[in-house]
């Protein structure tokens, strides 16, 4: 009896320490995976994986393994490799045309809480995902919700997507991050899940895409360093702020999660990483291999714990916010530029390439009616900069106020331009609201702006002989 009694106690002891372990290990401020090795035959996952994750959909050997040298590796000795090919799928992915090479963070390490603030930072290394409309996923955050009682939603996803540039042009300023600068070919956004700040999806808000990151295939064979600042808010107070390679792409407010979810799998918001995608059927080819890799994902307090720059030279600082046009730095932030002046040549080159008098037809467009013609005029570009020319003829549709002489803004060496109108396109001194129009010159995308939620603006230019 003496000795069974303390064989018991020695067993409960040691129940104990692991589990106080375990307590420790998924509350420490800061999480790093690098250091991991590739495990197989997990209790808990169906394929290769490495300690405080899970594989639940990705069977094949080929599909995840912590790599060394001479593979690509961002700092220090590993990197995780990631492989998605032609007929990779398991269980409910294949009957939804779905597949994945994708790990997730194990429930007792999730960190992050509802309305409370935490940071991500890892590298993404693509070397040969294309661009060819997958809609591929590299990153995501599930809510955890039962599948007996929902669905387990994903909040924010890091998405691949061929949604053309347009689109961008008409999202509402209060959600798209349009005051940060971007580029037209950067086809990888932030998306927001079901439960965001907009239910319906549309043109309004960029297919709930509030924020545009990178380029995939301009970084190929190039490693990307990715931190993200969140909250996971359930009402207005939610934020996300992203930093591409040290710059700030990604500035939005709003609700990210509208409710709390009972009963859930994880205790907040749970991460994956991998590639992802949803519609393997989207494209008549041959699903090509898709190969990623991550590194140094670490989850932290502060933007030091987990900034891989940060981390690898205490004396980096990072950029002043480089802002989209029509909008200029002050004090940290970018603001709408007001002035409209000389103040934005940081903003873009200007250039006198495209000097000349054009015929400018300006037209107001809503949802359910027609584009009607409002304003016709003749403008000139002079040394980069437009102005409505001296000698113009003017026609102002009879209900609106003549905006013309309000016309400013510059072209840049490539033909983008950056213009603002005040303007009210209904009736005559109701509202007037100064609108900014961006586009390109000789290009077939439109040279559009937003005067409210529901009233967009387009520019048609004719260059005079």
């Amino acid at each position: 009896m003496i000795y069974n009694h303390s064989m018991k106690k020695l067993f409960l002891l040691l129940l104990l320490s692991l589990g106080l372990s375990v307590i420790s290990y998924a509350s420490e401020s800061n999480y790093s995976s690098e250091g991991k090795k590739t495990l197989y035959d997990q209790i808990d996952s169906i394929g290769p994986t490495m300690s405080g994750y899970n594989s639940y959909m990705s069977t094949w050997k080929h599909a995840f393994k912590v790599v060394e040298k001479p593979y690509p590796v961002r700092y220090g000795t590993t990197s995780e490799r990631y492989e998605l090919r032609e007929g990779d799928c398991y269980g409910w992915d294949c009957e939804n045309m779905a597949a994945r090479s994708e790990l997730v963070l194990q429930k007792q390490l999730v960190q992050a809480r509802y309305n409370q603030d935490i940071w991500y930072g890892w590298s993404f290394y693509n070397e040969t995902i294309p661009t060819i409309g997958l809609y591929n996923v590299i990153g995501q955050w599930k809510n955890g919700m039962p599948t007996s009682t929902g669905s387990n939603n994903p909040m924010l996803v890091l998405r691949q997507t061929p949604l053309k540039s347009s689109i961008w042009y008409w999202c509402d300023n209060s959600f798209c991050s349009r005051h940060l600068k971007t580029q037209d070919n950067w086809d990888v956004f932030l998306q927001l899940g079901k439960g965001g700040k907009f239910k319906s999806q549309g043109n309004s808000n960029n297919w709930n895409s509030p924020c545009r990151l990178f380029s995939m295939e301009e970084n190929q064979g190039k490693w990307v360093d990715i931190v993200i600042n969140t909250n996971f808010g359930t009402d207005e107070d939610g934020y996300v702020n992203i930093w591409i390679n040290g710059n700030k792409r990604c500035e939005y407010r709003g609700v990210i999660q509208d409710y709390i979810p009972s009963n859930a799998l994880y205790p907040g918001p749970s991460h994956r990483r991998g590639v992802f995608i949803n519609n393997s059927k989207m494209t008549s080819k041959t699903l090509p291999t898709l190969i990623a890799y991550y590194d140094e994902f670490r989850i932290g307090k502060s933007r030091k714990e987990v900034d891989i720059r940060m981390i690898e030279d205490p004396n980096y600082q990072p950029p002043k916010d480089k802002c989209a046009k029509g909008f200029i730095n002050t004090n940290d932030s970018c603001t709408v530029d007001t002035v409209g002046t000389v103040d934005t040549v940081d903003i873009v080159d200007i250039s006198n390439k495209y000097d000349g008098q054009y015929t400018m037809y300006l037209y107001r467009s809503y949802p359910g009616s027609n584009d009607k013609n409002i304003v016709n005029a003749t403008i000139e570009i002079k040394g980069g900069f437009v102005k409505v020319s001296d000698n113009s003829d003017r026609w102002i549709h009879r209900k609106i106020d003549d905006p013309l002489d309000s016309l400013k803004g510059e072209v840049d060496t490539e033909g983008n331009l950056n213009w603002s109108m005040e303007i009210d396109p209904w009736k005559k001194s109701q509202f007037i609201h100064k609108v900014i129009f961006g586009g390109i010159l000789n290009n077939d995308e439109p040279i559009t702006g937003k005067y409210d939620e529901g009233t967009a603006l387009r520019i048609e230019l004719k260059k005079k002989d």
